[in-house]
């Protein structure tokens, strides 16, 4: 039996697995290798989920950056250095222009610091959404949960993310989250149980998505029901199921041999 390790998540986690939500990693090494399908597991990241729950919009941070309660408000938590553009961000902002014609008040709210800070305040610009934008810049880890309940959808379409740990603290957030179709996301989102996977490339559909999801309007329930949302993710992707597989996992080996 051969074990298929995930890729590195963006933040310190051991490893779990539930088979049918793991087609990206597990596909793609069988491609590149010569391996019996049957005997390849994929064992991903997993996540605390203890830290996230699903709270009222912190009154402190609306305060900080000028937002009201009720104002659609979508979060990117990334890092800002050239490497890191696949993550998403310069397409939605490439997206805030029809995303606005849509919903006037709507904000996107990036988190996170690096070089590529300069280049992304022209484009901010350039694009005339200079009053829907904010750069939060650094925030400290114990402020990180109230910026998933500050927002009303987590968006990263990336391109070249391993897995995508932040999709899961956003959705033990009871958050809606939309990632990209090509890379890891689909793992960490199911293939689309737990969010919404998107072309990357495509402004338009990340547009279109972005606005239906704020609607509500998007033909996935789940994504509007929070703790139904929330216990999705757990029961994929906490430590104690991850306990079980291995425990099954072991007994199998034991079997054989």
């Amino acid at each position: 039996m051969e074990f298929a390790p995930a890729a590195q998540a963006s933040r310190p986690a051991t490893s779990r697995s539930h088979p049918r939500c793991q087609p990206h990693h597990r596909d793609r090494l069988l491609s590149e290798q010569s391996l019996d399908p049957d005997r390849v597991i994929v064992l991903p990241c997993t996540f605390t989920p203890d830290r996230f729950s699903i709270a009222p919009k912190p009154d402190y941070l609306l305060r900080r950056y000028g937002l009201t309660p009720d104002q659609p408000v979508i979060l990117t938590v990334a890092r800002l250095e050239s490497i890191d553009r696949a993550k998403g961000y310069d397409q939605i902002l490439q997206a805030l222009p029809q995303i606005r014609a849509a919903i006037p008040d709507v904000h996107y709210l990036l988190v996170g610091t690096g070089r590529d800070r300069s280049r992304l305040e022209q484009l901010i610009d350039r694009l005339q959404v200079r009053s829907h934008v904010t750069l939060a810049g650094f925030v400290p880890d114990a402020e990180l949960p109230d910026h998933y309940n500050l927002c009303d959808l987590f968006a990263m379409p990336s391109q070249h993310e391993g897995f995508g740990i932040v999709y899961l603290e956003a959705i033990a957030s009871g958050k809606p989250v939309l990632g990209g179709d090509r890379d890891g996301a689909v793992d960490a989102l199911c293939g689309g149980e737990l969010g919404v996977l998107v072309n990357p490339t495509d402004i338009d559909a990340i547009a279109q998505a972005i606005i239906q999801i704020l609607q509500r309007s998007y033909a996935h329930p789940l994504l509007y029901q929070p703790q139904l949302l929330r216990q999705a993710a757990i029961d994929r992707f906490g430590f104690q199921p991850f306990q079980q597989q291995i425990a099954n996992l072991l007994l199998e080996v034991k079997r054989r041999h």
